[in-house]
This record gives C-alpha cells, sequence and structure tokens, in this order.
C-alpha cells in the first residue's frame, strides 16, 4: 500500500508542455485564432476558414448516435458504460476502456491545431482492451522491480549494493526531482563507476523502461567542468556519454608530450561528436532512453523523471 500511495503522489508532478493556445481550446487550421473544444461542430463557424466544422472531423466528434453526446466517447468495460470527454480520453496514455472513437482525432487534439482528419496520414494505433491488460501487467512488474527490496525502504530497490528509486511515474524539471529524491530520503543519483553505470543501464533495459531520467551532475561554469553533487569531477567520454550527429566536420586531435597537438588521420572530418557539447546544449545530466540510457547534456527545465540513491 505504501508503494501504491507514493506512486499516485507522484503523478501530481506531472506537467505537460505548454500549447500554442490555451488549455482547452484548439488553434484553427489556417489562423492563428484559437477556438474552445466545446465550441466545435456547434453549426457555427468560429474558425474563419470552417476548419472547426469540417465534415470528418465533425463525425467523429459526435460518434455517431453514441449515448453520451456531442464531445464524448462512450466507454465499454467490465462495469458497463462510461463517458468521458475526448480530450480527457485522448491525454490518457493508456486509455481507460474500449472505444469506437475514431483516434485520428486524438492526434488532432495532441497537435494543438485543427485539421481534416483525413490529412492524418500517420499510423493510428487501436486501443483494445487486451493491450490495457498488458500495460497494467508491465507497470506493476515496473513498480515491483524498481520501488521495493527487504534490504531498502520504500521507494527504493537494491542495484550494486545501493538502494536507487528508479521514480518513472513523475516527471519534473532537475531541481523539482532533486528535491523529490530528498523528500524521501536521498538525492540524485551519481555514476562515477563503470560497473555501477553497467549495472542500472541493464536493469533499465531488462524493466522496459522508456523514460528518461535526471542524474546528480551538473555543469556550474565551464571553469570547473562537468561535477557530481559532491563535487567529484564527471568523468567524459566512453563507456558513459552518447554520440550526437553533427552537419559540421568535426576534426578529432591528440595531445604529444602534453604540449604538441596534431590533427589524426589526415584531418578527417567526422560528423559525431560525443556529448557533453561545447558549448552544452544543457546544464544538467541526464540518462535519455532516445540515447539508449547514455549520459547527454540536457535544458534543466525539462521534465524527466528523477533517479535517486538513498542518503548511506
Amino acid at each position: 500500500m505504501a508503494i501504491l500511495e507514493v506512486v499516485l503522489a507522484a503523478l501530481f508532478l506531472a506537467r505537460h508542455a505548454a500549447a500554442e493556445c490555451p488549455p482547452g481550446q484548439l488553434e484553427c487550421a489556417h489562423s492563428s485564432q484559437c477556438v474552445f473544444t466545446h465550441y466545435l461542430c456547434d453549426g457555427g463557424d468560429d474558425c474563419p476558414d470552417g476548419s472547426d466544422e469540417s465534415e470528418d472531423l465533425c463525425q467523429a466528434w459526435w460518434e455517431g448516435d453514441n449515448m453520451c453526446g456531442k464531445g464524448y466517447v462512450t466507454c465499454k468495460n467490465w462495469d458497463g458504460t462510461a463517458c468521458y470527454n475526448i480530450p480527457y480520453y485522448c491525454d490518457q496514455p493508456h486509455p481507460p476502456c474500449e472505444s469506437d472513437l475514431d483516434m485520428r482525432i486524438c492526434e488532432v487534439i495532441k497537435s494543438g491545431k485543427l485539421q481534416p482528419l483525413s490529412d492524418n496520414t500517420g499510423e493510428i494505433s487501436q486501443v483494445n482492451f487486451e493491450v490495457v491488460e498488458a500495460l497494467s501487467d508491465l507497470f506493476f512488474s515496473q513498480v515491483n522491480a524498481t520501488f521495493s527490496h527487504p534490504a531498502c525502504p520504500v521507494p527504493y530497490t537494491l542495484l550494486a549494493g545501493r538502494c536507487i528509486s528508479i521514480f518513472f511515474p513523475a516527471k519534473v524539471d532537475w531541481g523539482a526531482a532533486r528535491a523529490f529524491c530528498n523528500v524521501v530520503g536521498g538525492d540524485l543519483l551519481t555514476l562515477q563507476h563503470h560497473e555501477d553505470f553497467h549495472t542500472l543501464v541493464t536493469h533499465l533495459q531488462e524493466t522496459n523502461m522508456v523514460s528518461d531520467f535526471w542524474l546528480g551532475g551538473f555543469l556550474r561554469n565551464e571553469t570547473v567542468g562537468w561535477t557530481w553533487l559532491d563535487e567529484t569531477p564527471v568523468e567524459l567520454g566512453t563507456p558513459f556519454w552518447a554520440l550526437r550527429h553533427t552537419e559540421e566536420c568535426q576534426k578529432r586531435n591528440m595531445t604529444i608530450n602534453g604540449n604538441i597537438t596534431l590533427h589524426v588521420n589526415e584531418g578527417q572530418c567526422y560528423h559525431y561528436t560525443q556529448a557533453p557539447r561545447s558549448p552544452p546544449l544543457g546544464y544538467c545530466l541526464a540518462l535519455t532512453y532516445g540515447n539508449y540510457f547514455y549520459m547527454s547534456d540536457e535544458l534543466c527545465l525539462e521534465k524527466r523523471s528523477p533517479l535517486c540513491v538513498a542518503a548511506a
């Protein structure tokens, strides 16, 4: 029960990126005007281009002759039938039940801009209860594998001899992530040994984690360089840091006898540079799924999950 309470509390930390229009409104297809979602398909041209009354969008918005009415989803589950507001339904990472909603309308809502559904040619995921159950099972297996261990307090598990909290349900900025770790009796994780890094990444992969995580490293200034929270330097290069593609010609150098610098391989151009970038992309250290959980310099105000270590 304690684990579940911590998980539910974390959900209050989740924040959404700001859209072009205020919450509850969508931008018209061919103008910057915004229209409230509850004015969609009401028979009036709230958008000068009429995009709020396009035929296929309104057919999905009414969802046929459903019992819930305009702008609502008729949801079917084992308890019977329920009604959900379409924007709320589309905002859920895993929809709460099956429905006949044309999921292309969710793509329109997520984009924040009105367009005919026929313009959306991307692959549309269909919701079925088997998928929902599988995702539920995966979530609880991830919680059990990351939030508890007999040798550690909740919400920590034991990895490489340390109690570590892989708090994937929450996504906050770096400062809030550190504050969260402090609240649960720890601090953001530091990775100073190759073995610890390998153990952590292996665990993230084995538990099917797809979140991005904050680490306890930052760049205070270019003179001091990248440091961990205990002021020790962050080791740069392989095997810790991710690669980034660049269109620029990157020649690599080597230093001999401490004072002679030469281009290597006849000054060949390389189009990959290893993070952290100079100047840095961001001043806080993260492990991101997109970079296969290698370290990268990220903007400190972006939203990622706390990766905590319990105080010794």
